[in-house]
Parts: structure tokens; C-alpha cells; sequence
């Protein structure tokens, strides 16, 4: 007799900007961390459509919990997918002004990005059973972080 998994869950959550607490709500309301904030979503995944940056009081405490459940969930056979918004590209692109950090830590901000976009941690598009997500489509500028992850650009690896 074979044994019936459960189906993995798709949760989306998007334009966080550094709103920590409602986002960690919202996480434990879709049953994806403890009150420990801790994964415990098990197999299912979580894609979250970029913009954790500005605008609100706990930015780097947002990026530090999701770096976090993301390795966490890693090991649960559960994933964590990170994309990048307008305002993680406008800091990778060292566009400071919007982004609320003093200079020099938007530059550490912005070298942990480049970082985590060449490490795939963090994603110019995600592809699930059909469906494309990204933040808010593909610009020129997106396709530059494609240009970073992929050594060729062709129709077999992005969706043009």
C-alpha cells in the first residue's frame, strides 16, 4: 500500500516593506512558523514576491527572518522563495535614496543581495505547475538579474 502525502501548500505574500510583526502573523496564521518564529510549514512553500525594504520600522528584521526560515525549511523538504520587488532592485542598482538605510548600510544591504542572487536565494522569477510569479512582471531591469543567474539567456530558461 502506498503511503498518501499531503499536498504541498503554495503561500504568497508580497510588499512586506519591513512591516516584521504583521508579516510574522501572518506566517504563523498560515501555520509556516511558531511562536519561536521558527519553519514549521514542513513541505509546503512560501513565495514571497519581494519589496521587504522600506517604508516600514523593521526592514532588516523581515530580511533576517526569512533568511532563517528559508534555511530552516530547506531541511524539511519545504522551501522558502524570495523574489526581488522594485525596492531590492533600486538597492542593488545602489539607488540609496529610497531605501531608508543611512548609506553605508544600504551598501552592506546591497552587497548581501548581489550575494543572495547569485547564491539563488533570492530570484528574478519563480516558475510553479504553470504558474509564473514575479513581482510585478518583466522589465529590463529584472532581466539583468536574470543575466546574473543564468549564464545564457534563451527561450528553454526564461519566459520572454
Amino acid at each position: 500500500m502506498s503511503e498518501h502525502r499531503p499536498q504541498r501548500k503554495v503561500i504568497v505574500v508580497g510588499d512586506v516593506h519591513g512591516q516584521y510583526d504583521a508579516f510574522v502573523e501572518i506566517l504563523r496564521h498560515a501555520e509556516l512558523i511558531d511562536e519561536n518564529q521558527n519553519w514549521t510549514g514542513g513541505r509546503n512553500r512560501l513565495v514571497q514576491m519581494g519589496d521587504i525594504f522600506d517604508r516600514g520600522p523593521k526592514p532588516r528584521q523581515v530580511d533576517d527572518l526569512l533568511d532563517k526560515i528559508q534555511q530552516q525549511a530547506n531541511a524539511t523538504q519545504g522551501e522558502v522563495i524570495r523574489l526581488v520587488g522594485n525596492h531590492e532592485l533600486e538597492l542593488l542598482m545602489s539607488n540609496f535614496l529610497i531605501s531608508g538605510f543611512g548609506k553605508e548600510e544600504a551598501k552592506l544591504v546591497r552587497d548581501k543581495l548581489k550575494r543572495q542572487v547569485l547564491d539563488f536565494q533570492i530570484r528574478a522569477a519563480y516558475a510553479y505547475k504553470g504558474f509564473l510569479f514575479t513581482h510585478a512582471g518583466v522589465t529590463n531591469r529584472l532581466m539583468k538579474i536574470f543575466k546574473m543567474q543564468l549564464d545564457e539567456l534563451t527561450e528553454n530558461n526564461v519566459a520572454i
